[in-house]
């Protein structure tokens, strides 16, 4: 819904909707930098240093005031800097889930091929956009598969808990 704003666009013809949609767009990239090293943190305390997770906050967190206060046709031109802050965060996480492979942590085999799933679809969608290949946008189908292999790990870890005596 947030990517596409046909729908509110016809109930509210009158209102030009385009630069809300195109912050909301610019700062999913910038928030999910922030976000999704923290749930990675959370998750695995023992694999992570806190001095990653801070970085991407503050780099997301500034991209983010950046996209709230300017224009559209200066905060547009910086989408080089957001997919790389993206790709940055996908690289960390992809290395954490191989620390938790190597770590042999429960379930991490899954996440490890979740992470890789929507890492693939983040990428196919940035070389999209810069108009380097022709495809689709994946990233939805990515999400999906991460958070799958998220709640199969979360299954399995809970069903050996509660198991165990």
């Amino acid at each position: 819904m947030i990517s596409d704003f046909n729908y509110i666009q016809r109930l509210f013809p009158e209102f030009n909707f385009f630069h809300l949609q195109m912050k909301l767009e610019y700062l999913t990239l910038s928030l999910g930098a922030m976000v999704f090293p923290r749930f990675m943190h959370l998750l695995f305390k023992e694999e992570t240093k806190k001095i990653f997770p801070a970085l991407f906050y503050i780099s997301g967190g500034l991209c983010a005031i950046f996209i709230i206060f300017t224009p559209t046709y200066i905060y547009t031109g910086f989408q080089f800097v957001y997919q790389l802050l993206l790709i940055s965060v996908c690289i960390w996480v992809l290395i954490i889930s191989l620390k938790t492979s190597f770590n042999k942590r429960e379930g991490s085999i899954i996440l490890f091929f979740g992470t890789v799933g929507l890492f693939l679809t983040i990428i196919n969608d940035i070389l999209t956009v810069n108009g380097i290949i022709n495809s689709i946008s994946l990233t939805p189908i990515g999400a999906i598969l991460f958070i799958f292999a998220q709640s199969s790990m979360l299954s399995l870890t809970f069903s050996h808990r509660t198991a165990s005596p």
